[in-house]
Order: structure tokens, then C-alpha cells, then sequence
């Protein structure tokens, strides 16, 4: 005998919510998202680190990053194997392979630069 009484509310409620759902106004039925990320940052994972003139090993070394240190990241490169970065004013390319990423959640998320 419970349920029936039970069932009739619940139907009601129901319905009462799905045709009052389509006058609300969509501005006022979606919630605003706030932007609530950080900047990707990349610690770095190596004793001593090159920070580079451009993506590659041979490119001429702009300084030696120490363990820890935490550099701001502006992208990637194509390949998804060199960072580019900031430390300070110096602005430069870090292997990936030898930073921690925080701020993103993929390498490949971040945006290919030059």
C-alpha cells in the first residue's frame, strides 16, 4: 500500500521538473565555469640541466638548471621531446624526458611552438 502513494509523488515530482526544466532560460540553467588552471610548470629532475639556444643536444647551452628548479612552459616541439621554457628572463628549450610536468595533464596537450 506504500508504494503506490510512493510512485504517484515521485511521477509528479517528475514530471513537474521536466516541464518547468524548458522555461528556465539557459543562461540561468547552466552554471558559469570559472577558469581555475594554472600555467604548466616543469620541475626539473636532473642534477644539472642545459637550458638550450634551441631543441636539440647540440644546441648551444644558455645555463646549467639545478635539481628543482621550476620552470614556467610556453610548449613543445613537434615531436613532443624538448620543452620550451622560461627560468627567470632566460627563455630556452629543456628536454622533457629530464622535467616533472604540473599544470597539464598530457606533454601533448601543450601547444607546438618554434
Amino acid at each position: 500500500m506504500l508504494r503506490r502513494p510512493f510512485l504517484i509523488v515521485f511521477l509528479a515530482v517528475f514530471a513537474f521538473s521536466f516541464l518547468t526544466l524548458g522555461s528556465v532560460p539557459a543562461s540561468a540553467a547552466a552554471p558559469t565555469a570559472t577558469s581555475t588552471t594554472t600555467a604548466p610548470s616543469a620541475t626539473v629532475l636532473a642534477y644539472r640541466l642545459h637550458l638550450r639556444e634551441s631543441p636539440a643536444a647540440s644546441a648551444k647551452s644558455l645555463q646549467l638548471l639545478n635539481l628543482r628548479s621550476v620552470l614556467s612552459v610556453l610548449g613543445r616541439n613537434t615531436a613532443g621531446t624538448w620543452l620550451k621554457v622560461q627560468f627567470g628572463s632566460q627563455i630556452g628549450w629543456v628536454r622533457a624526458t629530464f622535467v616533472r610536468l604540473t599544470g597539464v595533464k598530457r606533454l601533448l596537450d601543450l601547444p607546438i611552438v618554434s
